[in-house]
């Protein structure tokens, strides 16, 4: 937060309470999210390993990320590849 906050010309505080008011999430939740989603589509789209997917989504560790996906997701991310795996096979029959 403080290097985008930085970016724009603000302090970390007053741009975390503008963020939230006006988006109604706190910056870390919305940064964790846009995370998430980039991961989950890497996932679904690629081969990469798990530890590469958590650094090119920039998570500080593997065990951040899968921790955080699976709070979120109830599945790990190597469950939830496993699982779109055996969807388009069957959608591929």
């Amino acid at each position: 937060m403080e290097s985008v906050s930085e970016h724009f010309g603000f302090n970390p505080t007053y741009f975390s309470r503008m963020f939230a008011k006006k988006t109604g999430r706190n910056f870390n939740v919305y940064l964790s999210s846009l995370r998430l989603d980039h991961a989950t589509h890497l996932l679904e789209t690629t081969t990469s390993s798990i530890p590469d997917i958590s650094e090119e989504s920039g998570f500080s560790s593997s065990r951040a990320f899968i921790e955080m996906f699976k709070k979120v997701n109830e599945l790990t991310p190597k469950q939830y590849r496993d699982q779109c795996s055996e969807h388009q096979k069957g959608s591929s029959l």
